[in-house]
């Protein structure tokens, strides 16, 4: 009686699994077919863009080169359940910060005007301080393009972001594809073991 009902239960939950596994494959059909929407419009805008301000403002020439110091504008993180997480990193350009340092620089102009000249450490001391400011300070890549970009530029942008959530979301359908196809061959080998007991 007892193989019977494990028998049974085991043919459920392959029934379950095996819609589990076509819900997660729509899904998967499905986020493919919106990245590759947000591809294309991305690509669409970027092109655009490229029109309005013409082919040397966009053009791989703005690219950094290999000795600039970038820092990465999304990160992927991994949790312990195998199952990955995408955590952006904000642009932290703000009006805020140039203000900051509008600022500052008024005041350095203000101290050369009341103290004349300033002394050599000084000078030394702010040229120090500069690079460091410029690390903090996260580089938005439309800055590379210009001061004033277009606002396809910063269509493209968005659209790109999106697609890189997208692609995240792709690689969490298909671990979960992964599993759910792991723990059915695991049932279907009970199954078989089952069913040879029960003869």
């Amino acid at each position: 009686m007892t193989k019977d009902s494990d028998y049974e239960s085991v043919c459920r939950e392959l029934d379950d699994l095996a819609l589990q596994m076509l819900d997660q494959m729509k899904l998967y059909l499905d986020l493919l077919a919106s990245m590759e929407n947000s591809v294309k419009t991305g690509s669409l805008h970027l092109a655009k863009s490229r029109y309005i301000m013409g082919n040397k403002s966009v053009s791989v020439l703005q690219l950094p080169t290999e000795d600039s110091e970038l820092s990465a504008q999304a990160t992927l993180v991994t949790d312990k359940t195998e199952r990955l997480t995408l955590k952006l990193a904000n642009l932290n350009v703000s009006a805020d910060e140039s203000n900051a340092e509008a600022s500052s620089e008024a005041d350095g102009l203000k101290r050369r005007k009341d103290k004349g000249k300033p002394s050599e450490p000084e000078e030394n001391q702010d040229a120090e301080e500069s690079p460091k400011k410029k690390k903090d300070v996260m580089q938005d890549p439309l800055k590379w393009f210009g001061v004033l970009v277009p606002q396809n530029m910063r269509l493209a942008q968005l659209s790109f972001k999106t697609a890189v959530e997208i692609a995240v979301d792709l690689a969490n359908v298909q671990l979960e594809m992964a599993s759910i196809r792991k723990r059915y061959c695991s049932l279907l080998l009970k199954k078989k073991e089952l069913r040879s007991g029960a003869v």
